[in-house]
């Protein structure tokens, strides 16, 4: 009997190790010798200038409650965003474009259209979450952040069964990441404010093909200033054009409507 349960044992810490042992090795393999490596791996996976086009529920959990939209979007690295507001009938209740020149809202039912750069603080009018437009679709894409892939330092270290890394520029701290090595695709981030404060953590899972490249089908944003947010985005259908239209990251005024300035 004895024998019987030591063999048991024996092949119970075998498993065991065999089921770490990949994850633990390919931490200390050549991709992840260094931060730097780990990091320009990960670029590597960059899906180029294509434009993501989904269906999605944007789930927000906020002071004031909890909401569940869905949206259609369009996305276009580095900075092109179109999301118009679905509702079960009728027409859209908003549509909103973003270019590196302008953002543009427009809500038919009020008749109203804002006009103003394409800032955080005009953004998070609008839409829930507080972070550059830059920013937001390079984690739609499963990519870093462009204030993180650009810093000047990186330090990085495992992390239970993770690898992070740590980013800074002169001025301090900047946010940091983490990186499955199995898939060494993104799954966190931490973005910070200027001071040093938490701006917002972002997960990202349940990754899946869109076209030919692999994204994040589920993004949760939890955002901590000025209020604690909490937005999750699940994308229902996902697919990557390579020719769309730039005029539709514009949003034409319609004839008759004076647009209100944000600026």
């Amino acid at each position: 009997m004895r024998k019987t349960a030591l063999f048991f044992l024996v092949i119970s810490v075998a498993v065991y190790a065999a089921g770490c042992a990949p994850r633990k090795a390919l931490l200390i393999g050549e991709d992840f010798s260094s931060p730097e490596r780990a990091l320009a791996k990960l670029k590597q996976m960059n899906t180029g200038e294509d434009t993501l086009k989904g269906v999605s529920t944007l789930t927000v959990t906020a002071a004031d409650g909890r909401y569940i939209v869905k949206m259609a979007l369009l996305a276009k690295r580095p900075s092109s965003l179109r999301i118009e507001e679905m509702p079960f009938w009728g027409l859209p209740d908003l549509f909103l474009s973003a270019n590196e020149d302008q953002l543009k809202v427009f809500f038919p039912k009020e008749g109203k259209f804002y006009v103003g750069k394409p800032t955080r603080e005009n953004i998070s009018k609008f839409l829930p979450w507080g972070i550059e437009v830059d920013e937001f679709l390079a984690l739609l894409f499963g990519m870093p952040p462009p204030r993180i892939a650009a810093a000047e330092r990186l330090e990085g270290r495992t992390e239970e069964d993770l690898y992070r890394i740590d980013t800074f520029n002169s001025g301090g701290k900047l946010g940091s990441l983490w990186i499955d090595p199995l898939d060494h695709r993104l799954v966190r981030t931490e973005l910070l404010t200027e001071k040093g404060d938490v701006l917002c953590e972002v997960s990202l899972a349940s990754y899946g093909p869109a076209g030919d490249f692999i994204i994040p089908k589920e993004l949760i944003l939890d955002f901590f200033k000025p209020e604690k947010t909490n937005i999750l985005i699940r994308h229902r259908s996902t697919e990557i054009a390579a020719d769309e239209d730039e005029d539709l990251f514009d949003l034409e005024i319609p004839a008759g409507i004076t647009p209100l300035q944000l600026d």
